[in-house]
């Protein structure tokens, strides 16, 4: 009743009845079994690899997207007043050409939003952010709704808002952008 199967070499089987149940033993079945194992585990390592990558193409954003998240940071950073990151997202010889057609350097601009003569208290999206990448170059077009003051004079109203954006080395930066006043019927 209590016996066990015994060592045998090769790839014999033993059939020993143990507390009611027949125990198997054979070096052949443990061979298969390794080899069973190894598989499933390949095909586990194989379905992992595959989900893995497949998650990271979803989450790498396209240049599109990329642009796309450069203007909406952009634009909270003039509502915050966050001079740093402005600092760097505008070039060194970015020029605007505000809501009354002023023209206005990095600088400029600043300046304006540090002392408050420049203010954006809110920017509202109408429908999509248009994006067409060139190369290293990429051109957006927007429709918003602003509110705020530029040099002094108060802004409101619907506006067309147009970007040119240039990467560089993986990171956008704006070169331009104007605000066009969208005429009432």
């Amino acid at each position: 009743r209590g016996s066990r199967a015994c060592g045998l070499a090769g790839a014999a089987r033993i059939n020993v009845p143990m507390r009611g149940r027949y125990i198997v033993s054979s070096v052949a079945q443990s061979q298969r079994k390794e080899t069973t194992d190894m598989s499933r585990l390949s095909r586990l390592t194989t379905v992992l690899t595959t989900m893995l990558l497949l998650l990271v193409i979803s989450l790498s954003a396209s240049p599109e997207q990329d642009v796309r998240s450069a203007v909406l940071h952009y634009r909270q950073a003039l509502i915050k007043k966050d001079l740093a990151a402005l600092e760097q997202i505008w070039t060194d010889d970015y020029i605007s050409i505000n809501a009354h057609g002023l023209i206005r350097t990095k600088a400029e601009r600043l300046a304006d939003l540090k002392s408050g003569v420049t203010a954006v208290e809110s920017i509202r999206h109408e429908g999509e952010i248009a994006v067409k990448i060139h190369g290293d170059v990429a051109i957006v077009t927007s429709q918003i709704t602003l509110a705020g003051r530029y040099n002094g004079k108060e802004v409101s109203g619907d506006f067309r808002s147009t970007h040119i954006w240039k990467n560089d080395k993986g990171h956008w930066q704006l070169l331009m952008n104007q605000l066009t006043a969208i005429a009432k019927d």
